[in-house]
């Protein structure tokens, strides 16, 4: 899955979740997550942490795969949104 923020090919930790929607919009590579991310020390998925305004996207950890048991292959992602995932609005995201 391609980075929502630098669009690069790699590894992540974290996906990107539209807050509105509850949709999987891509995922959050580790170079964006330790530069751009982590560098932020207050967090809360009602206000961008770059610029305080409203978020409109979420970045909860990934946790996991399940694969389904029903025989078909499908798989589901796991994460968990909390008061404290970080969040941005997409001006930020794409500066």
């Amino acid at each position: 899955m391609d980075c929502y923020r630098c669009g690069r090919a790699v590894d992540y930790d974290r996906i990107t979740v539209g807050r509105a929607s509850g949709t999987v919009a891509g995922s959050l590579c580790l170079d964006c997550e330790s530069e751009w991310l982590s560098t932020r020390d207050t967090t809360s998925m009602a206000t961008c942490f770059d610029c305080g305004g409203r978020s409109d996207l979420l970045f909860p950890r990934w946790d996991s795969i399940v694969e389904s048991d029903d025989g078909t292959g499908s798989v589901e992602t796991e994460y968990r949104i909390q008061l404290t995932t970080p969040a941005a609005c997409h001006h930020c995201l794409h500066r």
